[in-house]
């Protein structure tokens, strides 16, 4: 017998509507599944802000660092012998949670193009599309077994989140630098 989770299937009519019924489902799942890689996106990052509060270690300014330098003359005297690189990573759980999220924003679209494609090579290249974006999503190792090198990390990150914290970032040393003489 017919229920709202199981449909009769064998007629088209059944198929059409298990088919429905499955989409709905996959919705619904996946929706869940996002909220719940959002969540723990914002449960990493107040864990991580507990830690940085309770921890004395990352309380210092580069302004303090060079208070404490021995002898500052020697720094002023042998400015061209510093080596200062700026590098700039996202944790790489949010890496992988922005490439999934990425992933399924183009399967979305993807699946809004193939209802619209007319001609039938137009739909098996949609299909081929579609496939190897859900292939490319399911390849995504969402555990990092080794930490990514730098350059793949940045290479990563939009860029509008690398400019907007790196000027406040970079305009709050200066002025501590500046302070210091």
């Amino acid at each position: 017998m017919p229920t709202a989770h199981a449909p009769a299937t064998g007629t088209p009519r059944g198929d059409e509507e298990l088919l429905q019924a499955l989409l709905l489902e996959a919705l619904v799942v996946g929706k869940a599944l996002l909220l719940r890689l959002q969540a723990a996106d914002v449960a990493e990052g107040r864990e991580r802000i507990r830690r940085l509060e309770g921890s004395s270690a990352h309380r210092a300014s580069l302004a303090d660092a060079l208070r404490d330098v021995e002898d500052p003359g020697a720094l002023r005297a042998h400015p061209d012998d510093l080596h200062v690189e700026i590098v700039l990573t996202m944790h790489p759980s949010d890496a992988t949670r922005r490439a999934v999220i990425h992933k399924l924003l183009l399967i979305a679209e993807q699946l809004d193009d193939l209802d619209r494609v007319r001609g039938d090579e137009a739909r098996v290249q949609a299909r081929a599309d579609l496939a190897e974006t859900v292939a490319a999503w399911w390849a995504t190792d969402e555990v990092r077994r080794s930490r990514p090198p730098v350059e793949e990390e940045v290479r990563r990150t939009p860029d509008e989140a690398r400019r907007q914290p790196l000027l406040t970032t970079m305009a709050g040393v200066a002025a501590g630098v500046q302070s210091v003489g």
